[in-house]
This record gives structure tokens, C-alpha cells and sequence, in this order.
């Protein structure tokens, strides 16, 4: 080797070492980084004169990142379930003392009940009468405070969803600038790294919305879709739009939400997500407070029917006693009721605070004089509050649809539903768990394979110390070398 090829060999590993320095020193400001990948230096030896080229290389494991987006996405779909979940057992009035779920609906037919039989005990007795009426009005008013609470939940949800198809579209702008980044740098032969952390960053973010799987395309584009396929992104972003619903009533059904066109979920066509937040609010604000929603209905039906007045006689149809459809006189129908547990009220014909006698609580004739059932005017007349009182326990039909029972009395239907409810939270809540747990999983083996060793930089650090050394040592050699040959020519 001659001293000028030695000399060059010496120049170009210096600059190796100072590059792989500047590699390893910017591995170490971005160790915190989550969109981060690992840089190294690949070697390469420069023609005949044997000088070294270096270029650097991005660590990727396409393994890895794809089960990351999955598990990202299936993460954010557990918990926007399991948080709705629990915003609608507090909507319900959930409570859980020492494993045991109740409700407020179900405490106030304890209330209810209790303050019949004590009634009964002493039907003349007006205070007696008048706290059977307090406790009416307040179960009446758990009513309307859950379905208040209910369709709150199903409004947050919906203004969840707005924002996120707000930040879909952002981040798909936001794509298309790295992505056109990345495939210009491509066709350049320049150093494409920070766009694909920033464009990989943005692809995490998105999957946190929406389920995403991507395809890698010559000079490094990237196409998007849906974990079902619709398209996201392909050149151009593709629109998502939402129109949000600012208030919910039983009867509400909100909106879809449209990528390219495409429903992202509707009753009638196959779903276009399934996984990915925006999936999970629509769970929670077009199945989950739906349901309990018609489970409230229904115990209101229910409620209403139990306490029906009907004629001794026979002559005349059975009418809403003491719990009324604000005002309604004819009993509803089975899965008729939408939105009853917010208008249920107790009738004015028996409240004092409406004007009304409670006498009528303990000898009928709620509804009208044709459905007194005491006809002399006893004082001591109990058999109609013990009845009412039997008829929260007694086994009437409720609307299957509804998944609370088919059969069952009020107080067993309202159990079912609290029973419902707390099954379904806890299972979202286990699921969540899981889903997270798996995320932290995945998370931690692409870090591995993909992200900084603090340690390991350190290491590569005192590799390239030492081999700056070494090169500067030949350097001063080979100009010894020179030096002599010079002196020797002169």
C-alpha cells in the first residue's frame, strides 16, 4: 500500500468515525422519542484505493409495527367501551357495596315497598299515606334522572366522535406531507429517516382513532385503509365527515360517520371499522345506552302497569293509577314505551302537591270513581295497598328486545338491568386490560428491535473513541513517513 492510499484509507475512516459519532450521539437526544427508530452506520469500502463509505440505516421491523397498529387500535376501542360503560352504570345509579350491584331505581322500589306495608298497617293514617306518595315521587325521579344522565352519556359520546374524525383529517393532511416527503427524498437518493419517524408517528396516532393498515409502494409511499379496507389514504387524503348531534332523547339516533363515502357503522350494512376509538364510542352511543335506555322504558312500563287501576265492575278499560305517562290514562303496550322513564310522574289526582286526596291511594279511584274498590268508605280498609304492594312482585311480560327478562316482576326486571349493566362493564373493563396489556407487549418488542439502548449507544460511543485514536495515530504516521521521505529526496 502506498502512503497516499494509506493516507486517503486514514481520511475516510475519520470521517466514518465522526459520522458514527453524530449517529450514535443523535440515538441517545431521541432515546424518549416512542416514534424514534434506531439509527446505525453501514459501512462500505470505496473502490480500488480501499476508503470507506458510509450510509445510514433506519432500524424497521414490519412484523412488529403492523401488530402494533392492531393492538394500538383495539387498546383505544376497549377503552372508550369500558369509560362509556362506566359513565352509564353512574348514569343508572349504579352502586357496588361489597360485590353486590343495586341502583337507585332499585333502592326506591325498596323505599316504595316499604312505605306500602307500612301504610297498610294503618291505612287511615295520612302521613302513613303521604310518605307512600314521597317515595313514588322520588323513584320518578331516579327515573328521569337516568335517562337524563343516559342520553348526557350518549351526547358526550357523540361530541367524542366529532372530535375524532376532526383529528383523522388533520392527521391525514399531515400524512400527505410526509409521505410526499419521504417519496421525494426517495427519488433523490437523499436521507429519508426523519420522515419516516414523523410519518410513522402520525400513522400511530391515526390507528388510536381508527383501525389502519397500511401498503408500502415503490419509492416508499404508503397507502391507508380502514382495518376493513375502505381507503384513507391513496396520493390524496380521503374525507371524513361527521355531523354531530348536539342533543339525545330516547328516540335520537346519531349519526355515521363517513370515510370515502363509507358509513363507518349503520344498521344495515356491514361496518366499515372495528376497531380504533371512534368504533368504541359508536358501541357505547349506539348499543350499550340504547339498551339500558329501553331497560329503563320498560321498568317504567312495568311500574305503571302494576299500579293500573281497574274497574270492579269489568265495564270500564283498566287505566294508569298512582305512576302515570305524565298525564296518560291508557296503560302502554309492550315495547311501546320509548322514553317512558322520563316522563313517568306520579298521578295528580293522589298528590297533595298537586292538589290531590290520598285517600284515593288506599281506596282506589285514582283514575276515576269507577275504579274505587271501596266502596263503603272504610277507614280500615287495607286490602288495595297490599295489593299494591304484591304487584311489584308480581310476574308480568316485558320486552325481550330490551334483554332484561322476558318475564319477571318490577323489582326482578330492575334487577336484571343492574345485573346487566355491571356484567357488561366489568367484561368491558377485563377487555380493556387485556387490550392494554397486549399494546405494552408489542410496544416493548418493536422498542426492542427498533428503538435506543442507552447502553448499547454508550458502548458504540467508546468503539468510535477508540478508533478515532487509532486513525489519528496512522495519520501521524504516515506524515512521519512522509516527513522522512522528503527530508530523503532533499
Amino acid at each position: 500500500m502506498s502512503l497516499s492510499t494509506a493516507l486517503h484509507v486514514a481520511s475516510s475512516a475519520l470521517m466514518v468515525s465522526a459520522a458514527q459519532a453524530d449517529i450514535a450521539s443523535r440515538n441517545i437526544a431521541n432515546v424518549d422519542r416512542t416514534d424514534y427508530a434506531r439509527r446505525s452506520a453501514g459501512l462500505t469500502t470505496l473502490g480500488d484505493n480501499g476508503g470507506v463509505g458510509l450510509s445510514i440505516e433506519r432500524a424497521t421491523n414490519r412484523a412488529l409495527a403492523a401488530a402494533k397498529l392492531i393492538a394500538t387500535a383495539s387498546d383505544a376501542a376497549a377503552a372508550a367501551t369500558r369509560d362509556g360503560l362506566t359513565k352509564l352504570a353512574q348514569a343508572g345509579g349504579l352502586t357496588n357495596v361489597d360485590g353486590v350491584a343495586s341502583s337507585a331505581l332499585a333502592t326506591g322500589l325498596a323505599d316504595l315497598n316499604t312505605a306500602i306495608a307500612t301504610a297498610a298497617s294503618d291505612p287511615n293514617n295520612s302521613t302513613l299515606r303521604g310518605a307512600v306518595i314521597d317515595a313514588a315521587r322520588g323513584l320518578t325521579q331516579s327515573f328521569h334522572d337516568a335517562t337524563a344522565a343516559i342520553q348526557q352519556t350518549r351526547a358526550d359520546a357523540d361530541a367524542d366522535i366529532a372530535g375524532a374524525v376532526g383529528d383523522i383529517n388533520d392527521l391525514l393532511a399531515k400524512f400527505k406531507q410526509a409521505n410526499d416527503d419521504v417519496v421525494r427524498g426517495a427519488l433523490r437518493g437523499g436521507d429519508i429517516n426523519d420522515a419516516l419517524d414523523r410519518r410513522d408517528g402520525i400513522v400511530a396516532e391515526l390507528s388510536a382513532k381508527i383501525g389502519v393498515q397500511s401498503l408500502s409502494r415503490a419509492n416508499g409511499d404508503m397507502a391507508l385503509y380502514t382495518d376493513t379496507g375502505v381507503t384513507l389514504f391513496d396520493k390524496s387524503p380521503r374525507a371524513a365527515s361527521f355531523a354531530a348531534t348536539p342533543t339525545f332523547d330516547a328516540s335520537t339516533q346519531g349519526g355515521d360517520v363517513f370515510v370515502d363515502g363509507v358509513p363507518l357503522t349503520n344498521a344495515t350494512s356491514q361496518r366499515a371499522t372495528v376497531s380504533g376509538e371512534i368504533f368504541g364510542l359508536m358501541r357505547v352511543r349506539d348499543e350499550f345506552a340504547p339498551r339500558l335506555q329501553a331497560q329503563l322504558d320498560e321498568a317504567a312500563r312495568g311500574l305503571t302497569q302494576a299500579f293500573a287501576e281497574r274497574d270492579p265492575s269489568g265495564a270500564t278499560p283498566d287505566a294508569l293509577g298512582l305512576f302515570t305517562d305524565a298525564g296518560g290514562v291508557a296503560p302502554l303496550a309492550i315495547g311501546g314505551a320509548s322514553g317512558l322513564a322520563g316522563r313517568i310522574a306520579v298521578a295528580a289526582s293522589v298528590d297533595p302537591q298537586q292538589g290531590g286526596d290520598t285517600r284515593l291511594l288506599r281506596d282506589g279511584g285514582v283514575a276515576g270513581a269507577a275504579y274505587n274498590v271501596n266502596t263503603n268508605g272504610a277507614s280500615g280498609f287495607d286490602t288495595r295497598l297490599l295489593a299494591l304492594g304484591d304487584a311489584l312482585r308480581t310476574m308480568q311480560n316485558f320486552d325481550p328486545a330490551a334483554q332484561a327478562g322476558a318475564t319477571a316482576s318490577v323489582e326482578s326486571y330492575v334487577s336484571n338491568s343492574v345485573s346487566w349493566m355491571e356484567g357488561a362493564r366489568k367484561s368491558a373493563d377485563q377487555s380493556a386490560t387485556q387490550r392494554s396489556a397486549v399494546l405494552a407487549n408489542v410496544t416493548t418488542s418493536l422498542s426492542n428491535a427498533t428503538g435506543v439502548n442507552l447502553d448499547d449507544e454508550m458502548a458504540k460511543l467508546l468503539v468510535v473513541e477508540n478508533s478515532y485514536r487509532a486513525t489519528t495515530k496512522l495519520i501521524s504516521t504516515v506524515d512521519a513517513m512522509f516527513q522522512s521521505l522528503l527530508q530523503a529526496v532533499g
